[in-house]
Protein backbone atom coordinates (compact mmCIF):
# COMPACT_ATOMS: atom_id res chain seq x y z
CA UNK A 1 0.00 0.00 0.00
CA UNK A 2 1.63 3.15 -1.09
CA UNK A 3 1.23 6.40 0.95
CA UNK A 4 -0.21 9.40 -0.04
CA UNK A 5 1.66 12.80 0.32
CA UNK A 6 -0.48 15.52 0.45
CA UNK A 7 1.42 19.09 -0.26
CA UNK A 8 -0.78 22.12 -0.56
CA UNK A 9 -1.30 23.71 -3.89
CA UNK A 10 0.70 26.75 -2.95
CA UNK A 11 3.58 24.61 -2.57
CA UNK A 12 2.89 22.74 -5.89
CA UNK A 13 3.11 26.03 -7.41
CA UNK A 14 6.05 27.85 -6.02
CA UNK A 15 7.95 24.19 -6.59
CA UNK A 16 6.90 24.11 -10.10
CA UNK A 17 7.86 28.04 -11.05
CA UNK A 18 10.75 27.47 -9.27
CA UNK A 19 11.51 24.19 -12.07
CA UNK A 20 10.41 26.28 -14.96
CA UNK A 21 12.64 29.16 -14.25
CA UNK A 22 15.58 26.29 -13.69
CA UNK A 23 14.65 24.81 -17.49
CA UNK A 24 13.65 27.97 -19.22
CA UNK A 25 15.72 30.50 -18.26
CA UNK A 26 14.45 34.02 -19.34
CA UNK A 27 15.32 34.91 -22.98
CA UNK A 28 15.42 38.46 -23.85
CA UNK A 29 12.28 40.08 -23.61
CA UNK A 30 10.60 41.93 -25.78
CA UNK A 31 7.91 44.50 -25.32
CA UNK A 32 4.42 43.99 -26.23
CA UNK A 33 5.02 45.44 -29.84
CA UNK A 34 8.29 43.59 -30.96
CA UNK A 35 10.74 46.30 -29.76
CA UNK A 36 13.32 44.99 -28.93
CA UNK A 37 15.73 45.97 -26.00
CA UNK A 38 18.06 47.70 -27.78
CA UNK A 39 16.05 49.66 -29.38
CA UNK A 40 14.86 50.48 -25.85
CA UNK A 41 18.04 51.73 -24.26
CA UNK A 42 18.79 53.85 -27.43
CA UNK A 43 15.46 55.15 -26.56
CA UNK A 44 16.50 56.17 -23.01
CA UNK A 45 19.81 57.77 -24.16
CA UNK A 46 17.90 59.59 -26.42
CA UNK A 47 15.34 60.81 -23.34
CA UNK A 48 18.51 61.73 -21.51
CA UNK A 49 19.86 63.37 -24.30
CA UNK A 50 16.81 65.26 -24.72
CA UNK A 51 17.05 66.50 -20.83
CA UNK A 52 19.59 68.39 -21.62
CA UNK A 53 19.98 72.22 -22.32
CA UNK A 54 18.92 71.76 -25.71
CA UNK A 55 19.91 75.45 -26.57
CA UNK A 56 23.52 74.29 -27.10
CA UNK A 57 23.95 73.13 -30.79
CA UNK A 58 26.20 70.49 -29.96
CA UNK A 59 23.61 69.04 -27.66
CA UNK A 60 21.23 69.44 -30.50
CA UNK A 61 23.13 67.67 -33.10
CA UNK A 62 23.54 64.68 -30.80
CA UNK A 63 20.26 64.46 -29.94
CA UNK A 64 19.13 64.78 -33.74
CA UNK A 65 21.93 62.04 -34.81
CA UNK A 66 20.52 59.65 -31.76
CA UNK A 67 16.70 60.29 -32.59
CA UNK A 68 17.51 59.23 -36.35
CA UNK A 69 19.34 56.13 -34.71
CA UNK A 70 15.96 55.81 -32.50
CA UNK A 71 13.69 56.09 -35.52
CA UNK A 72 16.14 53.74 -37.63
CA UNK A 73 15.73 50.98 -34.94
CA UNK A 74 12.11 51.34 -34.74
CA UNK A 75 11.21 50.80 -38.64
CA UNK A 76 13.14 47.65 -38.43
CA UNK A 77 11.54 46.34 -35.08
CA UNK A 78 8.32 46.84 -36.92
CA UNK A 79 9.12 45.47 -40.16
CA UNK A 80 10.29 42.05 -37.91
CA UNK A 81 7.16 42.28 -35.80
CA UNK A 82 4.87 42.54 -39.18
CA UNK A 83 7.18 39.56 -40.61
CA UNK A 84 6.51 37.89 -37.13
CA UNK A 85 2.86 38.23 -37.29
CA UNK A 86 2.86 37.10 -40.71
CA UNK A 87 4.56 33.77 -40.23
CA UNK A 88 2.01 32.78 -37.56
CA UNK A 89 -1.05 34.06 -39.49
CA UNK A 90 0.55 32.01 -41.99
CA UNK A 91 0.96 28.53 -39.63
CA UNK A 92 -2.55 29.44 -38.61
CA UNK A 93 -3.91 28.84 -42.08
CA UNK A 94 -2.22 25.98 -42.85
CA UNK A 95 -2.95 24.49 -39.45
CA UNK A 96 -6.95 25.70 -40.11
CA UNK A 97 -6.21 27.29 -36.70
CA UNK A 98 -9.18 29.78 -37.95
CA UNK A 99 -9.88 31.86 -34.51
CA UNK A 100 -5.70 32.32 -33.82
CA UNK A 101 -6.08 33.06 -37.85
CA UNK A 102 -8.08 35.83 -37.56
CA UNK A 103 -7.34 36.94 -34.31
CA UNK A 104 -3.77 37.53 -36.20
CA UNK A 105 -5.23 39.74 -39.31
CA UNK A 106 -7.09 41.55 -36.47
CA UNK A 107 -4.57 42.56 -34.78
CA UNK A 108 -2.37 43.39 -37.76
CA UNK A 109 -5.22 45.34 -39.50
CA UNK A 110 -6.18 47.48 -36.48
CA UNK A 111 -4.97 51.12 -36.10
CA UNK A 112 -3.70 52.23 -33.08
CA UNK A 113 -6.39 54.62 -31.27
CA UNK A 114 -5.09 56.86 -28.39
CA UNK A 115 -7.56 58.11 -25.84
CA UNK A 116 -7.27 61.49 -24.29
CA UNK A 117 -7.47 61.29 -21.07
CA UNK A 118 -6.06 64.83 -20.03
CA UNK A 119 -7.78 68.14 -20.92
CA UNK A 120 -7.81 71.55 -20.18
CA UNK A 121 -10.35 73.54 -17.65
CA UNK A 122 -11.66 77.36 -19.04
CA UNK A 123 -8.58 78.65 -17.44
CA UNK A 124 -6.06 76.71 -19.08
CA UNK A 125 -5.11 74.03 -16.29
CA UNK A 126 -4.90 70.79 -17.32
CA UNK A 127 -6.79 68.04 -15.86
CA UNK A 128 -5.70 64.58 -15.34
CA UNK A 129 -8.39 62.62 -13.05
CA UNK A 130 -10.93 60.82 -14.71
CA UNK A 131 -13.52 62.27 -12.75
CA UNK A 132 -12.43 65.78 -13.15
CA UNK A 133 -12.22 65.39 -17.03
CA UNK A 134 -16.01 64.02 -17.01
CA UNK A 135 -17.20 66.95 -14.83
CA UNK A 136 -15.72 69.41 -18.01
CA UNK A 137 -17.20 67.88 -20.20
CA UNK A 138 -20.63 67.77 -19.06
CA UNK A 139 -20.05 71.63 -17.59
CA UNK A 140 -18.60 71.77 -21.61
CA UNK A 141 -21.81 70.19 -23.23
CA UNK A 142 -23.98 72.30 -21.16
CA UNK A 143 -22.53 75.57 -22.53
CA UNK A 144 -23.11 74.90 -25.47
CA UNK A 145 -26.77 73.74 -25.12
CA UNK A 146 -27.13 76.75 -23.56
CA UNK A 147 -25.85 78.99 -26.21
CA UNK A 148 -27.31 77.20 -28.96
CA UNK A 149 -30.52 78.51 -30.43
CA UNK A 150 -31.90 75.15 -31.21
CA UNK A 151 -32.64 74.33 -27.73
CA UNK A 152 -35.48 71.49 -26.27
CA UNK A 153 -37.85 72.95 -24.25
CA UNK A 154 -38.19 70.96 -21.11
CA UNK A 155 -34.62 69.13 -21.10
CA UNK A 156 -33.02 69.00 -17.83
CA UNK A 157 -29.89 71.17 -19.79
CA UNK A 158 -32.23 73.98 -21.29
CA UNK A 159 -34.13 74.36 -18.50
CA UNK A 160 -31.68 76.40 -16.77
CA UNK A 161 -32.20 79.42 -19.44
Amino acid sequence: MMKKHHMSYGKKVRIYLVLQREIFPEEEKRNINGISNETINEVEKRRKLKAKDLSDSVNVTEYNKQNALVQQMMGKDKENYINEQCKCIEDNSITNSVEDLYQGVKNLANKFKPTIDTIKDENGKILGEAEEVKERWVHYSTDLHKKSKYCCPGTHICSER
